[in-house]
C-alpha cells in the first residue's frame, strides 16, 4: 500500500525506486523534500506522492495510519495514471517531455483526428416496419436550415495555460495536442446572447429572433448550433429499438445516434 522511499543523493536511483513504487500499485511516501519529480510543472504530485521531511521520521507510523481509505484507493488511481500515460515506457516519457516542450515555448501541438463513426444504414434509414411514424407537435424544431459547421480549434493556445493542468492530470493522452472540440469549455452567461452575443455567432431564442425554433428545446448561453444528439439504452429489445428510431428519422438537425448494446458502446449515424 506504501512505499518508503529514501533520497540518498542520486536522482537516478530515486527516480528508479519511484517508477518501482508506481509499477506495484503503491503510494510513494518520500522521506525528503530535496528531490525534484517527474514533470514537476504539470502534473501535480500531491495527488500522487506523499513527502515527508526525514526530520518526522517517528511521526510516519501515525501519519499514514490516519489516511482515509478514500484518500489512499484515489492516490493509487492516480499514481497509475501519471504512469501509463507519462512513465510506463520510453515512448510514453518522450511523447510528454514533447508536450511539456511545446507548452513552455508555446507551439501547439499535433492536430487531434476526430473519429468518424460507420452509418449504420448507409445514406438512407428505412423503418423495419415500414409504419409512417410522425413527430408530435410539440416536438417539431421548425425547417431545415443550409448546414453551418462549429468551428474547430479554437483554443489552440489558450489551452496551453487554462486548460494545461486539467488534461495533464485528468486525460493524459490529449496532454501537447491540439483538440478540435474540448469538453470543459466554460459557458458565457446567461445574458451574453442579448448583448454581444449576436457578435459572436448566437443567436437569442426570444421572439422574433432567429433562434426561435430553438426556443423551446435549447439554452441561450451557447453558440449556434446545428448538431443534436440522441443516447439511446438498450439490451435485447429489438422492437422498442427499432419504434424509437422510427420517430428519429429525418429528425431536423439530428446528427448522431449514440446506443448501448450488449455491453459495448457504439456510435451511428442516422441521416
Amino acid at each position: 500500500m506504501f512505499a518508503l522511499i529514501l533520497f540518498s543523493g542520486s536522482t537516478v536511483a530515486f527516480h528508479d525506486q519511484l517508477l518501482t513504487a508506481l509499477q506495484y500499485g503503491a503510494i510513494p511516501v518520500i522521506l525528503s523534500l530535496r528531490p525534484a519529480l517527474p514533470f514537476l510543472g504539470f502534473i501535480d504530485w500531491r495527488r500522487v506522492v506523499y513527502r515527508v521531511p526525514v526530520q518526522r521520521l517517528p511521526e510516519l507510523h501515525f501519519i499514514l495510519r490516519s489516511f482515509a481509505p478514500a484518500d489512499i484507493l484515489e492516490m493509487r488511481r492516480q499514481g497509475r495514471f501519471v504512469l501509463e500515460n507519462y512513465l510506463i515506457d520510453k515512448k510514453a516519457v518522450v511523447e510528454a517531455l514533447t508536450a511539456a516542450l511545446r507548452e513552455r515555448i508555446g507551439v501547439p501541438g499535433e492536430l487531434t483526428a476526430a473519429v468518424k463513426p460507420n452509418p449504420l444504414f448507409g445514406n438512407q434509414f428505412t423503418a423495419p416496419h415500414l409504419v409512417p411514424a410522425k413527430a408530435p407537435e410539440e416536438e417539431y424544431l421548425g425547417p431545415r436550415e443550409a448546414p453551418h459547421k462549429s468551428p474547430p480549434y479554437t483554443h489552440n493556445y489558450t489551452s496551453q495555460q487554462m486548460y494545461s493542468y486539467y488534461w495533464w492530470n485528468h486525460f493524459g493522452h490529449v496532454a501537447g495536442r491540439s483538440l478540435e472540440f474540448i469538453t470543459n469549455e466554460p459557458p458565457f452567461p446567461s445574458q451574453f446572447e442579448y448583448g454581444e452575443g449576436p457578435e459572436w455567432g448566437f443567436r437569442p431564442i426570444a421572439p422574433p429572433a432567429s433562434g426561435l425554433t430553438f426556443s423551446t428545446a435549447l439554452g441561450g448561453n451557447r453558440p449556434r448550433e446545428q448538431t443534436i444528439l440522441v443516447v439511446i439504452l438498450t439490451y435485447q429489445r429489438d422492437a422498442i429499438l427499432a419504434a424509437a428510431l422510427e420517430r428519429l428519422n429525418n429528425m431536423p438537425y439530428l446528427n448522431k445516434v449514440c446506443f448501448e448494446f450488449s455491453n459495448n458502446f457504439n456510435m451511428f449515424e442516422i441521416s
